[in-house]
């Protein structure tokens, strides 16, 4: 089953590639779609570039898009990671839309 992820703040490149990574590790995530979304493009292009990579060459069904527009990223999510940085420390937050539970 097919499932939407977004992830706010996905600029982060090396926070955000181990994480996906992880992720894809996970058989229930090899056919989702993860929606980026950042306020630095470059970034966000960059670290769609290098998962576009990591799931073409694991040969998975998993689709990755990138956009600033965070309400684009966020329509029809199952699930919204938000990733922010506190003084270099990176805190995550996920949250799913169906139970509303929240985990930090």
């Amino acid at each position: 089953m097919s499932f939407k992820v977004a992830i706010i703040g996905a600029g982060s490149v090396g926070f955000t590639k181990t994480l996906i990574s992880d992720l894809l590790k996970v058989p229930e995530f090899g056919t989702v779609e993860f929606a980026l979304t950042d306020i630095n493009p470059h970034n966000l292009d960059m670290i769609r570039q290098i998962i576009a990579k990591i799931i073409d060459v694991n040969q998975l069904s998993a689709k990755v898009t990138a956009t600033t527009d965070r309400r684009e990223a966020l329509t029809g999510a199952r699930y919204i990671m938000s990733l922010r940085t506190r003084r270099r420390l990176g805190s995550l937050c996920v949250r799913h839309i169906g139970t509303a539970q929240v985990w930090r």
